[in-house]
């Protein structure tokens, strides 16, 4: 599945609105030139800014949200700013180079139930039964 790069991705498209809002939060801080220490397909996703002492990556899909804080990170390393645009947006390496999280060995899936873990109908009582335990009796 391809998934869009959002549209306010580099500096020069960003409305006055969302820039104004991004320079309020970060006090001090101005665009940087990126280098090729940002080369990872997260900074696709994100400004890049920078003050006398330090440098982020700032998500652009918060700033499109209207996020009162976006998320933020330093910029050496993105897998923070990988994993925010994972669960935070469902994003992920558009190459394909990386697997997302959840399919990957020891990634986490969050399941609402064990019906939805083997994919049965909640409103079914015929499957809402087979996914009681043998043997689990309530005792509270």
């Amino acid at each position: 599945m391809a998934q869009e790069v959002p549209t306010t991705s580099t500096p020069g498209n960003l409305t006055a609105e969302e820039e104004s809002h991004v320079f309020k939060i970060f006090k001090g801080f101005l665009f940087s030139e990126r280098n090729n220490e940002t080369r990872s397909w997260v900074w696709d996703y994100g400004l890049d800014v920078q003050s006398t002492t330090e440098r982020k990556w700032v998500c652009v899909p918060c700033i499109g949200k209207k996020e009162s804080r976006p998320a933020s990170y330093e910029y050496k390393g993105t897998q923070n700013a990988e994993n925010h645009l994972w669960k935070a947006h469902g994003y992920w390496d558009p190459t394909g180079k990386r697997t997302a999280p959840s399919t990957k060995k020891g990634g986490k899936r969050v399941f609402a139930s064990a019906s939805d873990f083997w994919q049965l109908n909640r409103h079914d009582p015929k499957e809402q039964a087979t996914t009681i335990p043998v043997g689990y009796h309530n005792t509270t």
